[in-house]
């Protein structure tokens, strides 16, 4: 069954960004829970930088994140950027 994951962009290129309690990469049923974990991913940051636990340079966009169709949890990385 296909499924979606999150992407996110590091230093070196796409890779898995997000993974579940056994960190092993997460598998989302839809593109719009793959898209609310972003969200919520996003909303939490702000809320760190906001109360100071994190810096202004810890902040991250919709831009770092892509949602991908897979079948699988293997790690995959894409150096293109």
């Amino acid at each position: 069954m296909e499924k979606f994951k999150v992407m996110r962009c590091y230093i070196y290129g796409w890779d898995n960004g997000f993974f579940d309690e056994n960190e092993e990469p997460s598998l989302f049923d839809t593109i719009e829970d793959a898209e609310e974990s972003i969200q919520e991913h996003l909303k939490d940051i702000e809320s760190a930088i906001s109360k100071g636990y994190m810096t202004e340079d810890s902040r991250e966009s919709r831009d770092d994140f892509r949602i991908m169709k897979t079948s699988d949890r293997k790690i995959k990385i894409n150096l293109e950027l």
